[in-house]
């Protein structure tokens, strides 16, 4: 079984919002994968439905952070609600770039930008993980709203997604310093068990993916967002926030 180690993101200052390779590296600590790194980069962000995984950077008063989302609507990307609030930065982003398909320093569907975004109630009071899921409002580019440029995913709910075969792809950290650039990368799984709202998985995935799609290795559907490492006593998985019933409302009636 793969598993992997995640040590914490450090603290970033507003330059990491020039998107340099160097701000990169200086931004986020290394992370160690178990067994074989199984990660493969997805050369051609421009086909579905890759085209519709955007680049995340936050900015805070005197903070940012890095994160992947998902295009899910006309002008809602999908992502994992630690990516936008934490209260010790002074809680909601107060601003948050996107940048679909991005593909190192080639950015084939401009810019994006969002003051605003959605946090269930749940996760605002107790940071509870069953709720680790976040919309975020774009504002239009161009006169073209985000969901218009690329291909929206299309939405999967089910209250227990045990022995789901999936994928998840984004934009992990450790890569950062290895190009002139974000890239995308992407793994398979299987989701090994349900417990609430969250998915257990082996699949790897690292810092800068938080926020990350889940979604059906056929019908590309998404069913979820990556969201952290955990480590039991003789376990360590990585694990998402899911569209169960609860979840899958909460997203459409902020859609």
């Amino acid at each position: 079984m793969k598993k992997m180690i995640a040590q914490t993101l450090s603290v970033a200052s507003l330059l990491f919002m020039t998107l340099t390779q160097a701000s990169y590296a200086a931004d986020f600590t290394n992370y160690n994968v178990i067994d074989k790194d199984t990660r493969v980069r997805v050369e051609n962000t421009t086909v579905k439905p890759y085209q519709a995984i955007t680049f995340l950077t936050m900015a805070w008063d005197n903070d940012g952070a890095a994160c992947t989302g998902s295009v899910i609507g006309p002008n809602k990307v999908l992502t994992a609600a630690h990516c936008v609030y934490d209260p010790k930065k002074g809680g909601l982003a107060k601003s948050t770039t996107l940048e679909p398909g991005l593909n190192a320093k080639y950015q084939p569907y401009s810019k994006f930008i969002s003051t605003h975004v959605r946090v269930p109630q749940q996760y605002i009071e107790k940071q509870q993980s069953d709720y680790d899921i976040a919309i975020i409002d774009v504002q239009p580019s161009a006169g073209a709203s985000i969901g218009k440029v690329v291909k929206p995913f299309e939405l999967e709910t089910a209250n227990d997604f045990t022995g789901k075969d999936f994928e998840v792809a984004g934009y992990p950290s450790d890569k950062f310093k290895v190009f002139p650039g974000p890239t995308m990368w992407k793994d398979i799984g299987v989701v090994d068990r349900q417990e609430g709202n969250k998915a257990y998985y082996t699949a790897d995935a690292s810092h800068g993916q938080s926020g990350a799609p889940l979604f059906d290795k056929t019908t590309h559907k998404l069913f979820g967002v990556h969201t952290s490492y955990v480590k039991g006593k003789n376990t360590e998985s990585n694990r998402g926030t899911t569209l169960t019933d609860e979840i899958y409302n909460w997203v459409k009636q902020n859609l």
